[in-house]
């Protein structure tokens, strides 16, 4: 597309607080356009970053705010706009200051998503007319989208994902303006955080996957997290539901609506599960009301109720995007998941190792337990954000779990609540502790499961970090105990 023209100058001066991913990607945003704005962000590193704003754009309108006065409230003078980095929790109460007098100014407080949204709007308005799909929920985003992702491209044409999976919708776009590479489709992975200030994006298909506590510290209330993932819904020409969770069900309130489960699909459309020939089949319904088979459930690469269901997430999405059944199927034949979720990384001594550094929060270990159907030790820890471990603790006794092993900042919490039920429990300082102990728990036909149910940020950059650190603690094992590398 040649030189498209963008109504970003119609927000006005603008303070982009937080400098993370998408704060970058916004600042490049509004630079490339030769917009002013004011850069703030707590931590004072982000300099560099800045210097090289300065030298990439020659424009002398960047202001720049680091440190503690980030956080003062003059940073809004002057401003008609906010663009809010989704790594800032408005429960913070320096942030919650920040943004009731953002309000009491008129302010409008936005996210990266937002601006994205805006550009697609001026670019519908040139002649460019995607197809954006939507996933939010507490686990299997990032699934669901690569699923997604694969399928469309297995159809034929040309997509990009972004958002919370990265890169930043924004710095997607710019490479795709740039590439003159504009795809036929999006597909969107949104947090909570992202959803809480977007109101604009065009999705021709949303889904909230399933809800379970999770970021309670951000948001301060099960119900204000629920509410943020509702928004998609809201901004979705066809709401795409899970019908085993009752509280992503609630959240609907929507002239159209499909839905998969685990069960028979109950409507034309509709994702689901049938037996057919002594077997499960993934299914839907056909205008008649009978079912039909698609493809036999352990076609499927990926283990588990939570990746199936994960499947008929993406087959609902894709389909009412009008793309056909075929590559469709066949990409999910041969998807293999995602590294550090249910990741199998070796054997030893006929114990199975499994890295699921990425389940974050309480619903997606228990997912990752009930999934792998076999004698196990979990290792488990790390910053719990406020979560109710529960229903980790009545997973832990229903299935056959050997011993837990704990670490990092909210270990103890854990061990206390574990103190109910009869399975060991250990304490440890480091996640290559926990592997050697675990191992020690761990009979042969075992699984070692990494899926800490917490955030890794008290020991660790990110998830990532902290699966490559159990990856290479395995390995290590390993080489103790006789084995190739």
């Amino acid at each position: 597309m040649n030189s498209p023209i963008f109504s970003t100058s119609k927000n006005g001066f603008t303070l982009i607080l937080g400098l993370g991913e998408t704060g970058l990607a916004a600042a490049h945003w509004y630079l490339r356009q030769q917009l002013p704005v004011r850069l703030a962000d707590t931590r004072p590193h982000y300099q560099d970053y800045i210097d090289q704003l300065h030298q990439q754009y020659e424009i002398a309108a960047i202001e720049v705010v680091l440190g503690a006065a980030a956080m003062q409230l003059n940073v809004l003078d002057g401003v008609q706009t906010v663009v809010l980095s989704p790594g800032l929790a408005v429960t913070q109460p320096e942030v919650a200051a920040l943004l009731t007098a953002a309000t009491e100014r008129g302010i409008r407080v936005i996210s990266e998503i937002e601006l994205f949204a805006q550009a697609l709007a001026d670019l519908r308005l040139q002649g460019y007319q995607p197809k954006l799909l939507a996933v939010t929920g507490t686990n299997g985003k990032t699934t669901v989208t690569q699923m997604l992702k694969a399928m469309v491209q297995a159809s034929g044409l040309t997509v990009r994902a972004a958002g919370n999976i990265s890169p930043a919708a924004l710095a997607a776009l710019t490479e795709a303006l740039d590439q003159d590479a504009l795809p036929d489709f999006w597909v969107v992975e949104l947090s909570s955080f992202q959803l809480q200030h977007t109101e604009s994006l065009p999705v021709l298909a949303g889904t909230v996957l399933n809800l379970s506590q999770d970021h309670i510290d951000w948001h301060g209330s099960m119900a204000a997290y629920a509410q943020a993932k509702a928004r998609l819904l809201s901004m979705s020409q066809l709401a795409i539901v899970n019908r085993d969770d009752a509280t992503t069900l609630s959240l609907v309130a929507h002239h159209q609506v499909q839905s998969f489960g685990l069960n028979r699909p109950p409507q034309r459309q509709d994702m689901g599960v049938c037996e057919f020939q002594g077997q499960d089949w993934i299914c839907t319904t056909t205008a008649d009301g009978k079912p039909d088979y698609l493809l036999p459930a352990a076609a499927l690469l990926v283990q588990g109720k939570h990746n199936l269901s994960n499947a008929l997430a993406a087959l609902a999405l894709a389909h009412a995007a009008g793309l056909a059944w075929g590559p469709l199927l066949e990409t999910l034949r041969h998807y293999q998941g995602e590294p550090h979720r249910c990741q199998f990384v070796r054997n030893i001594q006929g114990i199975d190792f499994i890295n699921d550094s990425k389940g974050t929060n309480v619903g997606a270990t228990v997912a990752a337990i009930e999934g792998l159907k076999r004698p196990l030790v979990l290792i488990a820890g790390g910053v719990g954000k406020g979560q109710d471990f529960a229903p980790l603790v009545t997973s832990i006794q229903k299935n056959i779990c050997r011993a837990v092993v704990l670490f990092g900042q909210d270990a103890q919490k854990i061990a206390e609540l574990l103190q109910v039920i009869s399975v060991p429990v250990e304490l440890v300082s480091s996640l290559e502790q926990a592997v050697h102990q675990a191992f020690s728990h761990a009979l042969s036909g075992d699984a070692v499961l990494l899926s800490p149910a917490c955030a890794s940020l008290d020991m660790f950059k990110n998830y990532i970090e902290r699966g490559q650190c159990f990856i290479e603690a395995v390995t290590d094992l390993a080489l103790d105990h006789g084995e190739v590398a």
